[in-house]
């Protein structure tokens, strides 16, 4: 990940919860040709405790100090969803190239919002999907790609959770914004060039039933139906006795 001067890629990390904690790690000590610079949350003492674990030599509770240091190259968006717009918005505006996770937006104007941003900035852009970029999974889409495994006709993605959260932590909607939206990218990287044309979806609070007032639904099926026909179905539960 060197720059085109040879030299390892600045990046700074957004967001220094359990993902962000994650990249950072991963940034420090697992890609060659990448230092973390810089680490920002607004949360007291969150970039700070980070950055000094990892030997970053910036902490900051504001964004917008690591969008404008020149020694960025790069930033990696581990905030809160509702974040992520404006903030691939704001560096794209810096120059900086992004890598941002999942979901992008919670709408698709923002969505596109942040899209245009980049385009415009001349930057590269990139949402944490990774099964993309997982050997089986690339395998497969192979089998699609040269039709050697046909046409599809019904698909399936399941994604369970091993349970022992905390249900104060979880956002009501983190079942399909943050757990089944891997599902939904799934659905459609296998089902090249078909877009969804109805959805029907259905959840409950089966694991932790005492929430269900406040909206935490923590079991859910989707049904997706695409313009070539296929019907795709998601599912998740954030508890499995078998992890």
């Amino acid at each position: 990940m060197d720059d085109d001067d040879g030299k390892a890629v600045g990046v700074a990390l957004i967001g220094s919860g359990r993902m962000g904690a994650f990249h950072a790690e991963t940034l420090a000590r697992r890609i060659p040709g990448t230092q973390l610079v810089a680490v920002a949350d607004p949360a007291p003492g969150a970039a700070a405790r980070l950055a000094a674990d990892l030997g970053a030599p910036r902490a900051c509770t504001d964004p917008a100090e690591v969008l404008a240091d020149p020694a960025v190259g790069a930033v990696v968006i581990a905030a809160p969803a509702r974040f992520h717009a404006d903030l691939v918005v704001a560096a794209a505006g810096a120059g900086k190239a992004v890598f941002c996770e999942k979901p992008m937006a919670l709408s698709a104007a923002d969505a596109d919002r942040a899209i245009d941003a980049a385009r415009a900035a001349g930057v590269v852009l990139q949402v944490g999907f990774n099964r993309r970029f997982a050997a089986d999974w690339t395998a497969a889409r192979a089998l699609l790609d040269d039709g050697r495994l046909g046409t599809p006709r019904l698909l399936r993605s399941v994604t369970r959770d091993p349970g022992g959260f905390d249900p104060s932590r979880v956002a009501p909607d983190t079942i399909f914004n943050e757990t089944l939206i891997h599902d939904f990218d799934t659905l459609r990287f296998l089902n090249p060039g078909a877009n969804a044309v109805e959805v029907y979806a259905t959840a409950d609070a089966l694991v932790e039933p005492d929430w269900r007032d406040r909206g935490l639904l923590d079991t859910a099926v989707v049904v997706v139906r695409f313009d070539n026909g296929v019907t795709g179905v998601a599912e998740a539960c954030f508890e499995a006795a078998y992890g």
